[in-house]
């Protein structure tokens, strides 16, 4: 890079101009190749979405198809000789219907036990054949709705077909079901009527995942299976898709599929990959080809506009000499060059020095430049200074009348209680009102007085002004005591501890000020009822304690500024929950000059919030070996008093 950059500085004017139009065209380059490369895809997408339409349409003619049939068949089963139950009557009316559509093999009316009583394949009176194909009866007898049969060989085996099922209904029961035994040519004609390419192939499926009709190369193919990766997409549970995969040839395709709500089959298109992809391929290469001849145009249109560019600049930049130096003569005329004296002679000779000075003439030209850049550059970087500096200040000064804001709110509550307490005791100095307001009075002070002990803890954070007193401290009973005294001694929420023995080297009252602030963040935004869990774990030479709460949570927005200096969630308009932003951002920094880390995470609003605190561990004192911590065991602690 760093010789890369001393050969710009070398370079001529022109040869920099030249590089700088490359550099501004190569962007456009590269953005016409994506987009030629997005348009090729495009027109993938676009011959996709043809073919989808493409099954639709088929889809539809055979459901067309089959309705029509339907149709027909139910015209039948209103016939006056089904109607009276003349059987013998309604067999050469069927006989007639099935002569009329040569597309139906025969006409069956079985009772609704599956037993035939009249075929139009059969003289009537003649030995009944059996029902083939049983699962499309059976749905016809349990929904009394029309259903459309899978392929199937006949009870002889001769002849492939499907059937078409209806329901005859007397007095609302189930009298008879009437079927059209259909020969697959209709749908294979279907087919054919779509006009596909030889080398497209189109298939039919119906339940059985059996080919009702298969057209490749101008060949139709019936019962066949279907290929492996057509298997795998029918059988997905999907009602449409799209796949690329092999057909029963083996060609690489790519199909596009559709499930018929009304029959249950499937339609599926499939084209030869080489197909598709040479329309999108021949696309992007023409459009790379495009790119490719407008570059080099490009190229060779800027290389003659450099060398008009750098010709007059040299020629600026021997006059800025000259007007450095202040040596015009006063000989030269308007239209021709100026030219200083002492150069005037080097004009006269090819002497290497004559190249030294041209050349010294283009790099300060180019030296002029830099300059021009390097005060642009100070010029751009002093705004982004200014920039940041003013969003700070803006974002100081927001940050400090939502505080002022919040302390006039914390500080009117307790204001509020004290003078109404005052105003009890002034009329009613002894009795149980006088008791209850000193209590008041008792609760509001100590409240003020926290508040003002973090803003005085913040200060000295703040100046770098709080000293430790570090000592061997058995974490697991210090965290035990805090929690039972904070959320044990609370009716509205539940504690849950899991504490093992631990040692830290640290403060004892600053690492109760870093639990009780965890602790009580927790409880302030946790709802009745809800469940606090104290986890204190060793692992890999450090103690992990973990609070976790079921209260609001915290949004993406919040989570990486929940340590910041009076930062605080959305609070309701009384402001039920208090503090002033304050303690999260204490405990973390207690805990840094602990040598140790804070984080917070939260799956979201409305879903709690998890704090971990992670110390180094140490190895409990000789004289005190570890010790299980139970729920039951209450920690002795030693107070020093001194009264002054």
């Amino acid at each position: 890079m760093a010789i890369f950059s001393s050969m710009l500085r070398s370079a001529s004017i022109s040869k920099n101009l030249f590089l700088l139009v490359l550099g501004t065209l190569l962007p456009v380059v590269l953005f016409s190749a994506g987009l030629a490369v997005v348009q090729a895809r495009q027109e993938r997408q676009t011959f996709e979405r043809g073919m989808h339409d493409r099954v639709v349409a088929i889809t539809s003619a055979i459901d067309a198809e089959l309705r029509a049939t339907v149709a027909a068949l139910r015209i039948l089963a209103e016939s006056q000789a089904l109607a009276d139950g003349e059987l013998e009557g309604f067999h050469g009316l069927a006989l007639r219907v099935k002569n009329l559509r040569p597309e139906w093999v025969t006409v069956i009316l079985a009772d609704a036990n599956g037993q035939q009583q009249v075929n139009a394949a059969l003289p009537y009176g003649a030995e009944p054949l059996r029902t083939e194909e049983s699962a499309s009866f059976e749905a016809v007898v349990r929904t009394m709705q029309p259903a459309i049969g899978s392929l199937s060989a006949g009870p002889r085996g001769l002849q492939q077909a499907f059937p078409v099922r209806v329901p005859v209904l007397r007095k609302g029961r189930l009298a008879y079901v009437l079927t059209a035994v259909v020969d697959p040519v209709v749908i294979s004609g279907l087919l054919r009527e779509q006009g596909m390419p030889n080398d497209w192939v189109a298939s039919v499926v119906d339940r059985r995942l059996l080919q009702v009709a298969r057209l490749h190369q101008g060949q139709v193919q019936v019962g066949v299976t279907v290929a492996p990766a057509f298997h795998a997409a029918l059988t997905s549970g999907a009602a449409e898709g799209a796949y690329k995969g092999g057909t029963l040839e083996g060609t690489p395709s790519y199909v596009t599929w559709r499930r018929s709500a009304f029959s249950g089959w499937s339609v599926g298109v499939g084209v030869p990959a080489k197909s598709v992809e040479a329309s999108a391929w021949r696309f992007l290469v023409l459009g790379l080809l495009g790119v490719g001849v407008s570059l080099a145009l490009a190229l060779l249109l800027a290389r003659i506009l450099a060398r008009r560019i750098s010709e007059p600049v040299a020629l600026l930049a021997d006059q800025a000499r000259a007007m450095r130096r202040a040596n015009y003569s006063s000989s030269v005329q308007p239209t021709q060059p100026i030219t200083p004296p002492d150069e005037q002679h080097a004009l006269a000779d090819t002497s290497p020095c004559r190249e030294a000075k041209t050349g010294s003439a283009k790099k300060l030209a180019m030296r002029e430049l830099r300059e021009l850049q390097s005060a642009l550059g100070d010029a751009a970087q002093a705004m982004q200074a200014l920039g940041l500096a003013r969003a700070q200040a803006e974002g100081a000064n927001r940050a400090k009348d939502e505080f002022l804001a919040m302390l006039g709110h914390e500080l009117r509550n307790p204001l509020s209680a004290i003078t109404g307490a005052l105003q009890i005791l002034r009329l009613r100095p002894e009795g149980a009102p006088a008791i209850l307001a000193q209590g008041v009075l008792q609760r509001q002070t100590a409240h003020m007085t926290k508040l003002v002990d973090d803003l005085l803890d913040a200060s000295r954070v703040s100046r770098g002004k709080i000293d430790l007193e570090r000592r061997p401290l058995d974490f697991a009973a210090l965290v035990q005591r805090v929690a039972v005294q904070l959320v044990g001694s609370s009716s509205k929420h539940q504690l849950d501890l899991q504490l093992e023995p631990a040692w830290v080297s640290g403060d004892d009252t600053r690492m109760e000020q870093i639990v009780s602030n965890l602790l009580t963040n927790a409880m302030r935004y946790s709802p009745a009822g809800g469940a606090i869990q104290v986890v204190l774990a060793r692992s890999a030479g450090r103690v992990v304690l973990t609070v976790h709460d079921e209260g609001v949570g915290m949004s993406a927005e919040l989570l990486p500024r929940v340590f910041d200096l009076f930062v605080q969630g959305e609070r309701d308009a009384a402001r039920s929950q208090g503090g002033l932003g304050i303690g999260l951002t204490l405990a973390r920094r207690l805990a840094e000059l602990h040598d140790g880390w804070l984080d917070a995470h939260s799956d979201g609003e409305g879903r709690g919030s998890t704090f971990t605190l992670k110390m180094t561990a140490i190895e409990p004192p000789s004289s005190i070996g570890p010790r299980a911590v139970t729920g039951d065991n209450h920690a002795v602690r030693r107070l020093e008093v001194l009264l002054v």
